[in-house]
């Protein structure tokens, strides 16, 4: 609830898709920005340390959202967590995607 208000009156939340692009391109939540798993080490200048930052990924199995965290962690990234249940837990709960 908190983070789709956030989405919803814009506030600034920094929310990184770690799926495949393709996956991407078939939907993911509004402000998002697709940065694959596999590019994090080398993207994670892009990340602000001083803003709040999301990441999420496909479901609950999703294994690329421990290895971000751990890649934070190491990185001392401080505010960051991980979307609960990714992408399907989000539809299922009502909320949309976007293209």
């Amino acid at each position: 609830d908190e983070l789709r208000s956030k989405i919803k009156w814009g506030k600034e939340v920094f929310i990184y898709d770690l799926r495949p692009y393709e996956q991407f391109d078939n939907g993911h939540l509004r402000t998002a920005i697709s940065m694959p798993n596999k590019e994090l080490i080398g993207r994670i200048g892009e990340i602000p340390r001083e803003k709040e930052v999301v990441l999420y990924c496909q479901n609950f199995s999703c294994e690329e959202a421990g290895e971000a965290v751990m890649i934070l962690d190491t990185a001392k990234y401080k505010n960051f967590r991980v979307l609960f249940g990714g992408v399907e837990e989000w539809v299922n709960e009502g909320n949309k995607l976007i293209k």
